[in-house]
């Protein structure tokens, strides 16, 4: 049997009732069926006649073919079907934990309807400044798309990733799948209601065990807190790590002219001046993130005029999903918002506006870290072509990188980068010897690869139209029914 007739009929198997449903020893039985379907009546057969007839056709040796009924199939699945559990058992598994996900988010919304209804009675919205209403509709309507993604989930996707999840790993790795089959089992916790701490981004590095003390330091001892906060800040070397990040984003690089001299204010403790200015900075980056999600510069124009009408708030709305985890949403939206207003109106002593420079100056360094997220389009895109780059200087040639490259080629790479003559140094790459690994494993390769080449090829000759010959003969030769879809390429990992 070759490749392509495997994968014909193991595609037609994997989409029946029986392979997400049955026993290794169901699924196996029904593989054999079809492949035997032309020799012999199988359903008629037992299971010695169905061995042996497979040790005659396959050419396996007798002893190294498991004797007992459950350990055959489990074999015929394992290196036919590349199954390492039974699909039930995995969708099983998904089904149980998305049901205990619902339970917890229906518990949840209960909990905020409760607190929304007692606020709406008492009329007392505002707890240290923070409008508790507007912080616990957030948390509302946060749990209810996760309920609605998970929903979506088991009615559209549950089977599909329950089959994936039953691959074995190695094989696995080349299909497209998410570390978790929804966003709320990546990261409960953020669901959660919680009022945000004054100094969130503080903590990042700091080993929970420690935090407790901090709270109360902060709550009861400023003095102590600022002690605590100031070591935090040489440890960390906070000024020194920003300073060094500037040359390394295009964003923060057009900006450094600016952020040097705040970041000297702080080394000088003119922490009124610092305070204001980083403030503005801050607002001024995550302003930057937004734009950094649009690629062409007509599009840029019009939303960079559309966020000057816009709210600080809004702009975080904007990002809130792009960088979910990175960017603490909550914080930003409830909490910053209070301190910039406390700033702007001047209502500071000298004892807390330290402590404020402080908290601020951590602020000013996870707005620049998420300005280098890989989830920025155009982040994603000069890291693939930095690495491509890089392997090639040391004469080595990474496929999947080279693939990645021209799917994400709609995406421009400013000049700061200096990866300008990335497209030159690929032409050599692309040989006999390159175009033949493909061609000799094309069958092997999930469809979802095969969609991707096939648009690789067809951008390829776009961007390097002397390879157009080539490129044309190899989209008449290698078949594929997947279409590559995805509206940003920027989830897809190529494995090969």
């Amino acid at each position: 049997m070759k490749m392509r007739e495997l994968n014909q009929l193991t595609a037609a198997l994997k989409e029946s009732p029986i392979f997400i449903q049955g026993s290794f020893v169901e699924i196996g039985r029904a593989f054999l069926k079809k492949v035997f379907e032309g020799m012999a009546e199988i359903h008629l057969l037992d299971f010695e006649q169905i061995r042996r007839l497979y040790l005659e056709d396959s050419g396996a040796e007798a002893e190294e073919t498991p004797a007992k009924e459950h350990d055959f199939y489990k074999m015929v699945c394992s290196t036919y079907l590349f199954l390492d559990t039974e699909p039930r058992y995995q969708f099983y598994e998904l089904f149980k934990s998305a049901q205990h996900h619902l339970g917890e988010i229906a518990d949840r919304l209960k909990e905020i309807d409760r607190e929304l209804a007692q606020i709406r009675i008492s009329g007392e919205r505002f707890v240290d400044g923070i409008d508790r209403l507007e912080l616990l509709q957030h948390y509302k309507e946060l749990n209810l798309q996760a309920k609605e993604e998970i929903i979506t989930f088991l009615s559209e996707d549950i089977e599909s990733e329950a089959k994936n999840r039953s691959l074995i790993k190695l094989i696995s790795l080349g299909i497209l799948q998410r570390p978790t089959p929804y966003l709320y089992a990546y990261m409960p916790r953020e669901y959660e209601v919680r009022d945000p701490l004054p100094f969130t981004n503080v903590l990042d590095n700091v080993v929970i065990r420690e935090i407790k003390e901090v709270k109360r330091l902060y709550a009861e001892d400023k003095a102590g807190f600022l002690e605590w906060l100031t070591r935090q800040i040489e440890h960390e070397e906070i000024v020194w790590s920003l300073s060094n990040d500037l040359s390394s984003n295009h964003v923060l690089f057009d900006r450094s002219s600016t952020l040097k001299p705040i970041l000297d204010l702080f080394t000088r403790k003119d922490w009124f001046a610092f305070a204001n200015l980083a403030i503005i900075q801050i607002e001024g980056i995550l302003t930057d993130i937004c734009l950094l999600m649009e690629y062409g510069e007509d599009e840029r124009k019009r939303l960079e005029k559309k966020l000057v009408g816009e709210g600080f708030g809004e702009k975080l709305d904007r990002l809130k999903t792009v960088l979910f985890g990175e960017l603490d949403y909550e914080y930003f939206r409830f909490r910053f918002r209070v301190m910039r207003n406390r700033i702007a109106h001047g209502r500071l002593n000298s004892n807390e506006v330290e402590i404020l420079a402080g908290i601020l100056l951590f602020d000013l360094k996870k707005v620049c870290d998420c300005v280098r997220s890989l989830n920025i389009p155009v982040n994603r895109r000069v890291s693939i072509a930095g690495v491509t780059k890089e392997s090639l200087k040391k004469g080595e040639i990474e496929r999947s990188f080279i693939v990645q490259n021209f799917l994400l080629n709609h995406i421009p790479i400013p000049s700061f980068y200096n990866l300008d003559d990335l497209e030159e140094l690929l032409k050599p790459v692309f040989t006999d010897v390159f175009w033949n690994h493909f061609e000799e494993k094309w069958d092997s390769y999930p469809e979802e690869n095969q969609a991707a080449f096939r648009e690789f090829l067809i951008r390829l000759k776009v961007r390097i139209p002397e390879l157009a010959g080539k490129t044309n003969e190899l989209l008449k030769k290698l078949k594929c029914n997947s279409k590559f879809t995805q509206k940003d390429y920027l989830d897809f990992e190529m494995k090969w």
